[in-house]
Order: C-alpha cells, then sequence, then structure tokens
C-alpha cells in the first residue's frame, strides 16, 4: 500500500485519494472493497476527469497514515498530510 500510495497517492484538501484514472469503474469499486476490508477504513470512489479516483476521507486518514507512514520515503511523506492541515 505504501508503494502504490508513494506513486499515485496524493493529498486533497481534507483526505487523501489514489488516482486511478486508467481503470474501469468496477475494477475501482473492487479495489474500494479491498481497501475497506484491508485496512478497515470506508474509502468511496470519485468522479475526476471524466474518470474515477478513490477517496479517502478525512476520517480515515489517520488510520491509513499510521499504518503506511513508516514504509513511506521521508521526502514523499507529504502526500499523507491534506492541505488543510498543512503549515503555511
Amino acid at each position: 500500500m505504501a508503494i502504490w500510495f508513494m506513486d499515485d497517492g496524493g493529498a486533497d484538501y481534507a483526505g487523501l485519494n489514489l488516482q486511478t484514472h486508467n481503470f474501469e469503474l468496477r475494477e475501482v469499486e473492487r479495489l474500494v472493497a479491498i481497501l475497506a476490508e484491508r485496512f478497515k477504513i470506508q474509502p468511496r470512489t470519485r468522479a475526476n476527469k471524466g474518470r474515477w479516483i478513490i477517496y479517502i476521507p478525512a476520517s480515515d486518514v489517520g488510520s491509513l497514515r499510521s499504518r503506511i507512514e513508516p514504509h513511506v520515503l521521508p521526502e514523499l511523506r507529504y502526500k499523507l498530510v491534506p492541505r488543510r492541515e498543512r503549515t503555511p
């Protein structure tokens, strides 16, 4: 998960997202179900640029961050911090 997030993940205003633009909706829905089961979070699909991405809401950011942050390169940890939590 950490490797996937370092590559295709990013911070949203309040949550996090995984860019899955090249997947079909049914594939993104399957990934959402697997993430929910394995990480005990409530991700959802979100339309983005005419395709679908995975959105992890603010309520689950801390849980996911605590599980993958130790495996994320220090240079990419900024991706785990939603924009509203960043200091100017």
